[in-house]
Formats: C-alpha cells, sequence, structure tokens
C-alpha cells in the first residue's frame, strides 16, 4: 500500500511549519516514513466545490444554529430551522461563509441526513 501523512492545515495562514516538522521527525524516529506527503489545503477547491454541489442539489444546507442547541436536536432527532431552507437561501448562506463575512463565520455547513 502507500502510505499518505496528510496535514489538516484547514487555515493555512495561521498554521506553523513548526509543528509540520516536529510530528515528520516524531513519524521518522519510529521508522516511520510516508509515501506522500499532503495538506488539507492542496484540495480546497475540490472540496468547496463539492459543497457547492451538495448545496445546490439539496444534499446538504447552510445552518447558524448555536452549537449547543444543534447538538441537542442532533441527539434528540429534531431537524434544524434552516434544513428546509431553499436553494437560494442556502447558496447566498454559503456565499456569505465563503466570503467570510461577520454572519457568514457563524454558519456551518449540514449534510442532510435521514433524521428518524
Amino acid at each position: 500500500g502507500t502510505l499518505i501523512f496528510r496535514l489538516d492545515n484547514t487555515n493555512p495562514v495561521l498554521e506553523n511549519k513548526r509543528f509540520e516538522s516536529e510530528i515528520a521527525g516524531d513519524l521518522r524516529s519510529i521508522g516511520i516514513s510516508p509515501d506522500k506527503v499532503t495538506h488539507t489545503s492542496d484540495y480546497f477547491e475540490t472540496i468547496l466545490n463539492l459543497i457547492r454541489d451538495l448545496v445546490e442539489n439539496g444534499n446538504a444546507y447552510v445552518d447558524d444554529t448555536l452549537q449547543e442547541e444543534m447538538k441537542y436536536q442532533r441527539m434528540h432527532g429534531i431537524a434544524s430551522k434552516c434544513r428546509n431552507n431553499s436553494n437560494s437561501r442556502n447558496m447566498q448562506m454559503l456565499e456569505d461563509m465563503l466570503k467570510g463575512t461577520e454572519i457568514g463565520r457563524k454558519y456551518v455547513v449540514r449534510a442532510k441526513i435521514n433524521m428518524t
């Protein structure tokens, strides 16, 4: 097989390369040599395209529910108030997320899973 060492740098601007070097060094010290090193940021364009497709096709939605309320709803099978927003509303919210607007930073993308 192929060992891929993927670093989850979802915010590459804030990531510290020193930590990557230390992790790679730790792996070498125990005899692990990855065949390939990748970063989550290498796939941002692909991930964003997949997210847009999921939202456009109604398989995901954008949600502004507070974290604790979202957790409660998930544990009790309660659908979010945002679950049935129109595709156009979801796309607008997604664009706000991607632009990093003040309100957009409060949003998350959620898959439309079976609630039963």
